[in-house]
């Protein structure tokens, strides 16, 4: 399979495997970012991933899409990965496979692809019995629909693909031998009303999210300055995207959430440890459409980085802020009071619009909940860029100082200062 991404108003060159870890430090600030790797050819890499998941509800038969390498494409050249095995996707069956593709920056602050090409290699249909070879089937025509997929150098962007068997057909008059056949008209006819109606936004889009998290150790907080979880427990961990935030117990392993704009209906999933280098990493489920809540699939999946791996050069307080998707003026962003013995004494959640000059924060006890007790009101001010020049371009933008106008600062909030930016 290809999947071929147009990306509009970015460069870029084919790009090889991740070789060195990079850093950037952001003026203005002591913090120093560290995401991301470089290729061969000393390009900063982010990931493009294309979360696959199948099944519509499980019955005997059937079909499945055969995928072989993903490409994405803008008018520069391609970048391209090869799977170096064919990958079968169940479409009666509900898995979960991601296949990623390094996307290669020379000095842009993110690449969008705004088109999505969905192409197969093959499509098989399983015989009467186990022990019988599958059929090979000719694919559909490639399909091609319009997204909003952005990359960030040194983030993870993943865009998840709901595919299953109602979205094909297999019916027609075969025409070619037993264990090769083809289809009058020739291959399976693809449902692209059923496709689009599983994957595509409100504006007729294949959306994206940034799904690598930046986690913040809060146990050491007090109790009553924690939110809790929708199961009761308390909270012990934050973690932040740009997109969502979410929350999570204090255990090296257990319960994760992700926040929506409803507070008792959150994401709701699994998360594993962070080893040395090696991100932890996290699952959403949803209840299997057949069978219920006896047992949930996964739906999303991703890696999370506790923020002293990602970051170095912390301060008693810092601020910083997360860009989404959109990367428009609006961002996510966190303050943190950090002990003597490092670890996070108190922590605020806000947004702040770079449009407007303003910020809002709040306690981090009511990011579950939403409320707005203790908010605390502020300017910003003085972006600038990656080399410390003056900018008033969202995306450009590394640094920029803040200040507090409105609300009663806990300890250790100073009355103004500068913010970084979580980004390369």
């Amino acid at each position: 399979m290809a999947t071929a991404l147009v990306a509009v108003g970015c460069g870029g060159s084919n790009g090889g495997g991740h070789t060195t870890p990079t850093t950037g430090s952001t003026p203005g600030t002591s913090i120093t970012v560290n995401i991301g790797s470089t290729n061969s050819s000393g390009q900063s890499i982010g990931v493009a991933e294309f979360l696959y998941l199948t099944g519509q509800g499980r019955a005997f038969g059937d079909l499945s899409a055969v995928i072989q390498h993903i490409t994405l494409e803008d008018e520069v050249g391609e970048v391209s990965v090869a799977l170096g095995r064919k990958v079968t996707l169940p479409l009666t069956q509900f898995t979960s496979q991601a296949l990623d593709v390094d996307v290669p920056f020379t000095g842009q602050n993110a690449r969008l692809f705004q088109s999505y090409s969905l192409n197969f290699l093959d499509f098989l249909q399983e015989g009467a019995t186990p022990t019988q070879t599958p059929t090979v089937l000719n694919p559909p025509p490639p399909l091609t629909f319009s997204a909003r997929v952005r990359v960030f150098p040194g983030r993870i962007t993943s865009t998840p693909i709901f595919i299953d068997d109602s979205m094909f057909s297999t019916t027609g008059v075969i025409t070619g031998g037993d264990d090769t056949i083809t289809f009058n008209p020739p291959g399976v006819p693809a449902n692209q009303t059923n496709f689009a109606l599983r994957n595509l936004n409100a504006l007729g889009q294949l959306p994206s999210f940034i799904s690598d998290y930046v986690k913040f150790d809060v146990s050491h907080m007090p109790v009553g300055q924690l939110p809790q979880l929708s199961d009761g427990e308390t909270a012990g961990k934050i973690f932040a995207s740009g997109d969502n935030f979410a929350v999570a117990n204090a255990a090296t392993s257990g319960r994760f959430e992700v926040l929506t704009t409803v507070s008792s209906e959150p994401l709701v999933g699994n998360f594993g440890a962070q080893t040395g280098n090696t991100p932890g990493t996290y699952d959403l489920k949803s209840n299997n459409p057949v069978l219920g809540a006896i047992t949930p699939i996964v739906s999303i999946q991703g890696i999370w980085r506790d923020y002293a791996t990602v970051m170095s050069g912390f301060q008693t307080f810092d601020m910083i802020s997360f860009p989404s998707i959109l990367d428009n003026s609006s961002q996510e962003f966190v303050m943190i009071v950090r002990a003597a013995d490092n670890t996070i004494s108190n922590m605020y959640f806000g947004l702040m619009d770079y449009s407007a000059g303003k910020f809002q924060a709040f306690p981090i006890k009511d990011i579950v909940t939403a409320t707005v007790s203790g908010e605390l009101d502020g300017t910003i001010s003085g972006y600038m860029t990656g080399s410390g020049a003056p900018t008033n371009s969202p995306d450009s933008v590394r640094s920029g100082s803040f200040a507090f106008t409105t609300g009663s600062r806990p300890a250790g909030f100073p009355a103004s200062g500068t913010f970084a930016v979580f980004r390369k």
